[in-house]
């Protein structure tokens, strides 16, 4: 309204007005990065998931002790820190905990990886996997791990795929037939049971969301349908040969008498001719 009616604006000086607030505010978004990121450590690490990642349990006290020493980087601050003058000395510090907390993310990172080199099936990787994405206060950096992990887990998963594809390649003209299993009967089990192993790990695949809709997992559902469509035409082609042979031998079998063959008489040998006078029963001669 002063300028509206041609007075002298009022100018004020900024760095005055606004410096310290501006401090403020930096020194406050500071702390509330530490204690989010304490907090997210002290929750993770608190998980009792966290035993199924590593058998190391040295390694696990080992990185909540070094968590639990972050605190006292600012606990020992005994500086005014909202002093403008303190401003080099909090950096400091910031750089200190932001240093420790890099290398916490690297041990933790580096005892996920060795969790997922020790299993030995697809689905173990994926049940760990699930597992650690259930637990709270996950880090970026641990995130992106943990996303890194899908193609270490769909890799696990085409090992085994193939290696089913090849064994049923292999043995579908000889399968081997479970203990009193009828040939026929024992070939379709035998195909049925590989074919089932691999849709189990597909239907829990598809119950994460995005697991199968990247580039490996497209091609991982390529790979799995030919298997399922081959080991299909297999047991389809089994059963249509039964059904034509089975028909054709029933056929056979009802055109056979049911008592045996049809009676001939036979020559009597010399020992069944009556000699004369000798004595006979009710049921023929008494030898």
């Amino acid at each position: 309204q002063i300028e509206d009616e041609g007075g002298q604006r009022w100018e004020f000086s900024k760095p005055r007005l606004f410096d310290r607030t501006q401090h403020l505010a930096h020194y406050v978004t500071d702390l509330a990065d530490v204690v989010r990121t304490i907090d997210s450590f002290a929750s993770f690490f608190a998980s009792p998931e966290l035993a199924d990642v590593t058998t190391d349990q040295t390694k696990i006290r080992d990185v909540r002790r070094r968590v639990r020493k972050l605190k006292l980087v600012f606990t020992k601050h005994n500086h005014r820190v909202y002093d403008d003058a303190s401003a080099k000395r909090w950096q400091e510090a910031m750089d200190r905990f932001r240093h420790e907390v890099r290398a916490i993310e690297r041990s933790t990172t580096s005892f996920i990886d060795h969790a997922f080199t020790r299993l030995r099936s697809a689905e173990a990787a994926f049940d760990l996997l699930k597992k650690l994405r259930g637990m709270g206060g996950m880090r970026d950096a641990i995130q992106r791990t943990l996303r890194s992990k899908d193609a270490n887990v769909l890799s696990k998963a085409r090992a085994e795929l193939a290696a089913s594809s090849r064994l049923f390649q292999a043995q579908k003209l000889d399968p081997p037939v479970y203990k009193n299993y009828p040939p026929v009967a024992g070939a379709i089990a035998w195909a049925h049971a590989l074919y089932l192993r691999q849709k189990r790990t597909v239907l829990r695949f598809r119950g994460v969301e995005g697991l199968l809709s990247g580039p490996d997992g497209q091609v991982f559902k390529r790979e799995y349908l030919a298997f399922a469509r081959a080991a299909d035409q297999y047991i389809k082609a089994l059963y249509a040969a039964w059904c034509t042979r089975v028909n054709a031998v029933a056929t056979d079998f009802l055109r056979q008498p049911i008592l045996g063959p049809a009676l001939r008489p036979e020559p009597l040998m010399p020992a069944d001719i009556l000699v004369p006078g000798a004595a006979t029963g009710p049921h023929g001669p008494a030898v």
